[in-house]
């Protein structure tokens, strides 16, 4: 009988694959953090002696959701000038609401309260795109979550930082900072993928592979770009896009 941390025994266990699989009576062994073993719970019980066991009986397990587009902290605007055309929305409300308030310590709280209600939906995962993303990275290893975290880069002056170059160090500093994270993988996020100039868009990819990092834009607004700006769509192909998976063409 071998000693593993923990066993999960609920009623039905249904994997992503393969497909339209669901084991009922069967149990999760999870040994260091990892899921080592999925067999019968008769079975397990007889192989596994389990530090500790958790029963489910009237319970379903599956892999954890992914959420693969969110401004996390935005959570604290949740409910701000609802039902307007989207750019009488950002310019008339949310980004004056952004300069106002926009700072790590919002950032934080935001962040800690999508984490709450993503973790209690069974999200476990996500990719998110926003300003102060060190205070996210400290919310994520508080709340053990994964997550890709795009870090801003853009050209006009936020709350974050004052230019292109100045979103450009940022991003390195965040990123170098934090590579080694087990559950955390990180890129260059400009918002959208018309937004930055032409020039910008060139000089991402030596800072991006200088951090070991990729790039990545709002999925549904850079499906929207890519019919309107065949540069930016130029652009985005060069870099891998990790998370948020946008194949841009013209």
């Amino acid at each position: 009988m071998q000693d593993v941390d923990l066993l999960i025994v609920p009623r039905w266990i249904i994997p992503v694959e393969p497909h339209l699989t669901v084991h009922e009576d069967h149990a999760l062994v999870v040994d260091g953090g990892r899921i080592v073993d999925l067999l019968p719970a008769d079975f397990a019980r007889q192989a596994y002696r389990a530090r500790e066991t958790l029963e489910l009986p009237n319970q379903v397990v599956l892999p954890g959701l992914v959420n693969t587009h969110t401004h996390a902290a935005m959570t604290l605007l949740r409910g701000l000038a609802d039902d307007l055309p989207l750019m009488s929305w950002l310019q008339d409300h949310i980004w004056p609401a952004e300069g106002r308030h926009a700072s790590a310590a919002f950032c934080r709280a935001g962040v800690a309260l999508a984490a709450a209600e993503m973790l209690k939906g069974g999200i476990t995962c996500f990719a998110d795109q926003y300003f102060f993303p060190e205070s996210t990275v400290d919310v994520l290893r508080d709340a053990s979550m994964r997550a890709l975290v795009g870090v801003p880069v853009l050209e006009f002056p936020t709350p974050w930082a004052q230019n292109a170059q100045g979103y450009i160090s940022r991003a390195v500093d965040v990123i170098e900072a934090n590579r080694t994270h087990p559950l955390l993988g990180f890129a260059f996020a400009p918002h959208v993928a018309m937004s930055p100039s032409s020039t910008f868009w060139l000089s991402l990819p030596a800072a991006a592979g200088a951090a070991a990092a990729g790039a990545t834009t709002s999925p549904r607004n850079a499906a929207e770009d890519s019919m309107r700006s065949a540069p930016a769509s130029q652009h985005c192909a060069e870099f891998a896009v990790p998370g948020c998976c946008v194949y841009l063409s013209e």
